[in-house]
Order: C-alpha cells, then structure tokens, then sequence
C-alpha cells in the first residue's frame, strides 16, 4: 500500500529549556489534511495534536513555494537559529530531504514557514471535525 503523505516539516528549537517549547510537525496527506504535532520539553501537558484540511489554493502554494525553495536550498550556518528539516514523497518514496537546519535568509524557506505557521490558525484539535 502507497502512502499518501506528501511532507513532513519539523521545526525544532535549538536551546532548550525544561518546559519550553521543543518541536512542531507538519504531516502534508495527499488528501490535503494537515497533522500538526506541537510537543514541549518535560511538558505534556502543553503538547497539542491538531488537524486541518487545507483548500486546494494553499494546496498549491505550499507545494509550489517548497519547488521554488528547493532550488535555492544552501546551508546556513548559524548559532542559536532554531532549524526546520522538509521530506518531501512521492508514493511513499521521499523525493527531497532537507536535513535540519537554519533557514534563516532563505526567503523561499522563510515563506514556507509563514505558509505552515497559517496552516496552524485554522487547525483543531485531532479528532474534532
């Protein structure tokens, strides 16, 4: 059986605090639902599992901006930058991996990042409709 993830996007904090916040995951489904998995450190109970389903139009425009990041992918080296990883599959075979790290002045990344953060106003709780 196929897959029908499309991505997955991981932003990570580089300092972390007990208590502060650690990670959040994007998992991008074919179906255009959007998990988004929010998680602390030594802090349970302020990780949240959300879900959404995006329109066709922002859709695209993730899509077409990461084709466009993609092409304009270099390391950044930075201290203290929080670091953004992309896996990106086609029929359950990743066709593009970005390993973690800054994206900071990578203006196709830093438009990715505004794509997804807006992707999370509109998510629920995961098992709401």
């Amino acid at each position: 059986m196929k897959s029908d993830i499309l991505l997955v996007a991981e932003h990570s904090a580089t300092t972390i605090e007990p208590g502060a916040w650690l990670n959040t995951t994007w998992t991008v489904h074919a179906d255009h639902r959007v998990i988004i998995n929010i998680r602390y450190n030594m802090n349970d109970a302020k990780d949240r599992d959300l879900q959404t389903t995006i329109a066709q139009d922002v859709f695209d425009k993730l899509f077409d901006t990461l084709e466009l990041a993609k092409r304009n992918d270099r390391k950044v080296f930075m201290l203290d930058a929080d670091e953004w990883s992309f896996k990106q599959y086609t029929d359950g075979a990743q066709i593009y991996r970005r390993n973690s790290a800054s994206i900071h002045g990578l203006m196709e990344f830093e438009k990715l990042e505004a794509i997804l953060y807006q992707i999370i106003k509109r998510a629920k709780p995961a098992g709401e409709a």
